[in-house]
């Protein structure tokens, strides 16, 4: 897992930015694409959907300004609060990870 140094903040609508940065590295047109999300290990994978393959996730397109929603379900599983909570991100290969940001003194 990589560290990108990039932390966003979930709006109130649990929406969050995926940087224009990773949006391009992985091939994702605004306002086109979708999103496959899944958790595992206290972590969000964001995976460019395919739609030949098999999907373990819940998909979720991705809008004009690079933004996606969290299910809310995701969202109270990991105790993320809109307007209160950032996501630190990571990435992995062809794979997008959001990690509750958790800020050290």
């Amino acid at each position: 897992m990589k560290s990108t140094g990039i932390v966003r903040k979930v709006d109130q609508l649990g929406r969050i930015v995926i940087p224009k940065e990773l949006r391009k590295t992985l091939g994702v047109a605004e306002g086109y694409d979708s999103m496959e999300i899944y958790i595992e290990n206290s972590n969000i994978f964001l995976v460019k959907y395919d739609e030949t393959g098999d999907s373990s996730g819940v998909v979720r397109g991705v809008d004009q300004l690079g933004r996606i929603v969290l299910p809310i379900e995701l969202r109270r599983i990991l105790d993320i609060e809109e307007e209160r909570d950032s996501l630190e991100i990571f990435t992995e290969e062809n794979k997008i990870i959001l990690k509750k940001y958790e800020p050290s003194c």
